[in-house]
């Protein structure tokens, strides 16, 4: 075995995972990022619904839907949030679904804020007061979700077309609300409120494992610099000795070199006693 070439290769493989995670450990910086919470939403609103959303965004804190997702905000900002889809209707303009889903510390914060929001939003009289009124009617089973609560509700004036479904779900550490304004009556919005409660859930299913509101970040400079460096510890125990060995072939082919002159010169040297004889 060639030693000369297996001892270079084998530092080279060990500098170059040292760097890699000197990087990580090192360059890298992990902050908490909301706009993260839109992985939570489903991207598939049910059949009579736009498939490109109206409108999302990030729901501050302070107008959180729940007590418990405002109090645990102000003690744990980076695993706490809420993010808010709206979807227009294809049939009507008044039509619409929204999914709104908050993220929680822990389960039990979100057990907690899942039992708010169904005191909240599934209440007989939870919309009566608002500026277009619905009467409460009547508590519908939501099939595939689990642990799941709905609520129908119908219009409260004459100026309301549209009927009203509500569905609340939890999965894990978040809690997922959905709403759905319908035309053509209590069993249609149902249906469409099932539909995104369950698309909704089996994206809660598949994203909530592991899911974290931080965000990986490599500052220009500072990769650069590191990149810059780590390439030349990384290359040095093959560069090294290649500039090593041509440096000792130069000073050998000078010894050479000077060692041929200083015979050229005694040859000469002699070649010209040995004629001053002859004269």
């Amino acid at each position: 075995m060639n030693w000369r070439r297996v001892l270079p290769a084998t530092a080279v493989i060990v500098l170059a995972v040292v760097a890699a995670l000197g990087a990580v450990l090192v360059i890298q910086v992990r902050r908490p990022d909301q706009a993260r919470l839109a992985r939570l939403v489903t991207a598939a609103p049910p059949a009579g619904f736009k498939t490109r959303a109206a409108s999302h965004s990030v729901v501050p804190a302070s107008n959180g839907p729940y007590p418990a997702l405002q109090a645990a905000a102000k003690h744990a900002p980076g695993s706490t949030g809420s993010y808010s889809v709206e979807w227009a209707g294809t049939a009507s303009s008044g039509d619409s679904v929204s999914a709104l889903v908050s993220l929680l510390p822990s389960a039990s914060q979100a057990s907690t804020a899942r039992s708010q929001g169904v005191k909240s939003f599934l209440a007989a009289n939870s919309y009566v007061s608002a500026s277009a009124p619905y009467s409460f009617h009547a508590r519908f089973a939501v099939t595939g979700v689990p642990g799941a609560d709905g609520a129908a509700y119908t219009p409260g004036n004459k100026t309301n077309k549209e009927s009203q479904a509500v569905v609340i779900e939890r999965v894990g550490r978040v809690v997922a609300l959905v709403l759905v304004q319908q035309s053509g009556g209590i069993a249609t919005a149902e249906r469409s409120a099932v539909a995104a409660a369950q698309a909704e859930y089996r994206r809660l299913v598949a994203v909530t494992p592991g899911f974290t509101l931080e965000a990986s970040r490599w500052p220009v400079t500072a990769t650069a610099v590191y990149s810059v460096a780590a390439l030349l510890v990384v290359a040095a125990p093959v560069a090294v000795p290649v500039l090593v060995g041509r440096a000792r072939r130069r000073r050998r082919a000078a010894r050479l070199a000077s060692a041929r002159r200083q015979v050229l010169s005694r040859g000469g040297k002699i070649a010209r006693r040995q004629s001053a004889r002859h004269h």
